[in-house]
């Protein structure tokens, strides 16, 4: 488009070119850039009176957020008597960030060998911040299953707002049995023991609520069941993730079949101690109810050799106690002879 003569905007009548200006943002500049006109809707935009900008450099022509290769063609093109078009941006009055389709159409007074600036623009603020967010996210997108496929430690399980998983880990994968076309898009659910299914979804409802709540959540302990049928005890904890306007969930999980296992070894080890010290204690005709029973439990016999160890060495430790000083009847120590009933711990160690 070449440049407009001064007559053709002569020619418009004002009511028209009313309807223009309050439909548009408008701003006419001289040849130096200095502003002569801005219409109302241009000082929305700015954020100021129009009062501040006549007479002053149009600072959206020569925004510090643009590169100066933009300007030079920008000017280049316009001197030329030619239009420009693109998107310029801009900080107003109070710091807000604005964007603006600019079309910029050169005007020629032949008579006064003149030549003014008519931009007109269109407000593309909110497309451009989508545009921005979108590509934030597509990054931080981009970053997070870098990170999240790389952790092959531990069960990472990702789930829509409505509890479908979205995604998983290598870790899940290895725990669980199922590849990632068989899991995808099925509900969480099915990952736990069907008999504890109900309770646990009760308590997962209730972390939810905390989480929408802004509340601090513990962790967990959930029964999980593997494809084959197989149950495991994890150890859960849920997080809540924004990503492209969409709430996800992340739960972390960490298998705690061994430390369970040794849970219980330490516990039954404790109690045959206990009957143990008890037993030792009581006259050698009183026989303690619960040991033979203890004795004859099958994961005592599991680990007979520990005990059986320990047995050994008692044996093999030469005191002769009958040379101390507690072998005989001291009644002013409070010690007194006493014939202990040995137990038989073959039961345990054969």
């Amino acid at each position: 488009m070449e440049a407009i003569n001064y007559n053709i905007l002569d020619g418009l009548n004002n009511d028209l070119l009313e309807v223009i200006s309050k439909n548009t943002i408008i701003t006419i500049t001289d040849a130096l850039g200095r502003i002569e006109y801005a219409n109302n809707n241009y000082c929305k935009i700015m954020e100021c009176d129009v009062s501040k900008l006549i007479g002053e450099t149009h600072e959206l022509l020569k925004s510090h957020l643009h590169a100066n290769k933009v300007y030079k063609e920008l000017w280049k093109t316009i001197k030329a008597g030619h239009k420009w078009q693109g998107v310029l941006n801009d900080i107003s009055d109070t710091g807000k960030l604005f964007w603006l389709d600019t079309t910029i159409v050169p005007i020629i007074n032949e008579e006064e060998n003149r030549i003014k600036y008519v931009a007109i623009y269109k407000d593309v603020t909110k497309y451009e911040l989508e545009n921005t967010q979108l590509l934030e996210s597509k990054i931080a997108y981009s970053k997070y299953m870098s990170i999240y496929q790389s952790i092959d430690v531990g069960i990472i399980v990702v789930t829509d707002n409505v509890g479908n998983i979205t995604e998983w880990n290598k870790g899940a994968e290895v725990a669980f049995g199922y590849s990632k076309a068989e899991i995808l898009g099925h509900p969480l659910s099915v990952l736990l023991s069907i008999k504890y299914r109900k309770g646990n979804i009760k308590e997962l409802l209730a972390i939810i609520g905390k989480i929408k709540e802004s509340q601090n959540t513990d962790k967990i302990e959930l029964c999980c069941i593997r494809k084959n049928g197989s149950e495991f005890p994890v150890e859960f904890t849920l997080n809540s993730l924004s990503l492209d306007n969409s709430n996800f969930y992340c739960a972390s999980m960490l298998d705690i079949t061994k430390c369970k296992e040794l849970g219980n070894k330490l516990t039954l080890k404790t109690k045959v101690l206990e009957l143990f010290l008890k037993q030792s204690k009581q006259d050698e005709d009183s026989v303690s109810e619960d040991f033979p029973d203890l004795l004859n439990n099958e994961e005592v016999i599991t680990h007979e050799k520990e005990i059986a160890d320990l047995e050994f060495a008692n044996r093999t430790t030469n005191i002769d106690k009958r040379h101390t000083p507690f072998s005989s009847n001291n009644p002013e120590l409070g010690i007194y002879n006493y014939k202990r009933k040995d137990i038989n711990l073959d039961i345990i160690s054969k």
